[in-house]
């Protein structure tokens, strides 16, 4: 087994920089009281996604491994790491190649190329900023014949950043506030590790009594579970949570009647637990290459 060297990475898009916003706090700066927050504030930093990929080329000898490191960049925000088969294809009898994907906190996934030569397999992984994923080309031919000579074998890697203006919000203290009336997109898995729980807050403010209305939209591979909460965000301050969805992928909720004028905040987080949606071949993970949606609507009650 041999490990290469770090490889160069092709700049595929640069990203323009975009100065952050100011947030917009409450009286006492954590959004749990005092002045009531204006109800179009639009907690959301813009991001012109990054894009980073590369071809590792390797001369192979018969069932050999050669393994990568991919190191997300520290200093952007989560992304989907995409590692791709180039040659040789499956149509060589004397080599079947196969491609791994590991993380530290969960098994190595690998998958066998013996599909169809021009069937593309892939398999994917979301990347938190700094964190390490090791790519791994192989030919599984260990006891088997195979080719007499080296080979060469390739195979290409893609990470680009998700374009989530709210990140971070993984807490209750990093919510984002966001205005009624308008539709907002967002991802949820932040890390292929299961080290935490993937969970979004937002903050939203109704400026007088009103109806609630919720929609959301999201993969039908994480079912989603939401939270509403008002004022401090307390249990005791609970105004309702989900049950699982009827509709694969979808989500509807109003409130029983008017909510109080104020400032509430949402959670979101998936329905199910991390292992169920960790698999990385993409057949399997629309979640990794799909975001989610909502909208929150609020009808005063005069």
């Amino acid at each position: 087994m041999s490990r290469l060297a770090p490889h160069a990475l092709i700049l595929l898009s640069a990203f323009t920089a975009v100065g952050c916003i100011e947030l917009g706090k409450d009286d006492d700066g954590d959004g749990d009281g005092g002045a009531l927050l204006e109800p179009t504030l639009h907690e959301c930093t813009p991001v012109v996604p990054e894009t980073l990929g590369g071809l590792i080329t390797v001369e192979m000898d018969h069932a050999g491994e050669v393994l990568t490191d991919f190191v997300a960049p520290a200093d952007r925000q989560t992304g989907l790491l995409t590692f791709s088969l180039v040659s040789p294809r499956s149509d060589d009898d004397l080599v079947t190649m196969g491609l791994t994907l590991e993380h530290p906190d969960l098994s190595t996934f690998q998958i066998e190329i013996d599909v169809q030569p021009n069937e593309g397999v892939a398999l994917a992984g979301v990347a938190a900023p700094g964190e390490t994923l090791v790519m791994g080309l192989a030919e599984w031919g260990r006891g088997l014949p195979g080719p007499e000579g080296l080979y060469t074998a390739e195979a290409a890697w893609t990470w680009t950043e998700y374009d989530d203006c709210y990140e971070p919000n993984n807490t209750a203290a990093e919510a984002r506030h966001v205005p009624t009336g308008v539709e907002h997109t967002a991802w949820m898995v932040s890390t292929l590790g299961v080290s935490e729980e993937p969970t979004d807050w937002y903050r939203f403010t109704i400026a007088e009594d009103s109806v609630v209305n919720l929609s959301m939209a999201f993969p039908e591979s994480i079912p989603m579970w939401v939270e509403l909460y008002a004022g401090d965000r307390s249990e005791e301050n609970n105004v309702f949570y989900s049950w699982f969805s009827e509709v694969p992928g979808e989500y509807a909720w109003q409130s029983e009647g008017p909510l109080p004028a104020g400032t509430y905040s949402l959670r979101l987080a998936p329905f199910v637990g991390v292992q169920v949606y960790d698999t990385p071949l993409r057949p399997y993970a629309p979640h990794l290459y799909e975001p989610y949606t909502f909208r929150i609507d609020a009808t005063p009650a005069r």
